[in-house]
């Protein structure tokens, strides 16, 4: 995906990639069944410290751009 205009881009790539890796850790963090394991809490912390990076970025961009990823495949 690529933004609708280029002073958009570096933020738009960035919260893309901060969703993809928020994703990613979703998944290992659902695959994990006992939530008091030290291996859940730590990928919990790990996905929170993702999704706040991904809102960091997309805070920065304007809403069409935000409602583009919000609609995407990857959200």
């Amino acid at each position: 995906m690529e933004a609708k205009h280029k002073k958009n881009q570096t933020n738009f790539k960035r919260s893309i990639k901060w969703l993809e890796r928020y994703n990613e850790l979703n998944c290992i963090r659902e695959i994990i069944e006992d939530e008091d394991s030290t291996e859940w809490r730590r990928a919990n912390r790990k996905c929170e410290i993702a999704f706040d990076k991904y809102l960091e970025y997309l805070e920065e961009l304007p809403k069409y751009e935000q409602k583009r990823i919000e609609e995407s495949e990857l959200y």
